[in-house]
């Protein structure tokens, strides 16, 4: 058998005959695979490990936490007109679908982890807004 090598990151495995019989796969691409034929909707799939770190580590904009304060705040001491209670539901609503992707992408980088040797993981997890969540995706099955 011999290996024809194509653009990386595959490569394929060809019998004599020339018929392909296997293909190899970067680790990487190997996990990205891994994880679009998972189960479990929550994984991230077809994104790349920094896209995954930059979700993770994504916040409410300082413009937003500037109004949200200030609506939280004039909430405090008296009730809000009809339209800035709108936009203080509108600005909660951003943060709750904020925290569910970011939840989302640290459980993605968790499972992409899982099978990496210890120097590996700690570069995907070892970022200080990683830390490990309640759970895996094999303790959820």
């Amino acid at each position: 058998m011999t290996v024809q090598t194509m653009p990386l990151p595959v490569q394929y495995v060809t019998a004599e005959n020339g018929q392909r019989v296997g293909v190899l796969l970067s680790w990487r691409e190997f996990q990205q695979l891994q994880l679009r034929q998972s189960d479990d909707p929550d994984l991230l799939s077809g994104l790349s490990i920094a896209e995954l770190q930059a979700l993770a580590a994504g916040m409410l904009s300082a413009q937003r936490q500037a109004e949200l304060s200030a609506l939280l705040a004039e909430n405090d001491s008296t009730p809000l007109a009809a339209e800035d209670a709108e936009e203080l539901d509108r600005l909660l609503e951003q943060i709750d679908v904020l925290s569910i992707l970011k939840a989302r992408a640290r459980l993605t980088l968790q499972s992409l982890a899982s099978n990496q040797p210890e120097s590996t993981r700690q570069s995907l997890l070892g970022l200080s807004y990683l830390q490990p969540l309640q759970g895996s995706t094999a303790d959820r099955a």
